[in-house]
C-alpha cells in the first residue's frame, strides 16, 4: 500500500482545512483515526477527510482542486506517474 499525499503543506488552523480524499479501505484508517482522535489540531494542521470511493473520482476532485490530497494504492499511483498527471511528495 502506498499512501500518497499530494500538495499537502502545513497550514495554520486559521486557514481553510486541507481536504484529503480517500476510500473507506481499512488500510487508509490512520488519517481517519487521526482526525477522530484530534491529532491534527495538536500539530496545528486542519485536515478534513472526505470519502471518495472511486479512484477516478478522487483524481477528478484533485484536478478540480476540490481536494488537496488523496490516498491511493501503488497501482493507481504508478499509472498516474507514468501519465505525469500527479506529483508525489
Amino acid at each position: 500500500m502506498v499512501l500518497a499525499f499530494f500538495s499537502l503543506g502545513a497550514r495554520s488552523l486559521a486557514r481553510n482545512p486541507i481536504k484529503l480524499g480517500m476510500s473507506t479501505w481499512v488500510g487508509y484508517a490512520p488519517p481517519i483515526l487521526s482526525q477522530e482522535k484530534g491529532f491534527f489540531p495538536e500539530k496545528r494542521v486542519d485536515v478534513e477527510v472526505i470519502v471518495i470511493e472511486s479512484p477516478a473520482d478522487r483524481r477528478a476532485a484533485f484536478a478540480a482542486d476540490k481536494i488537496q490530497g488523496m490516498a491511493t494504492h501503488s497501482g493507481y499511483a504508478r499509472d498516474d506517474r507514468r501519465q505525469q498527471r500527479t506529483r508525489f511528495l
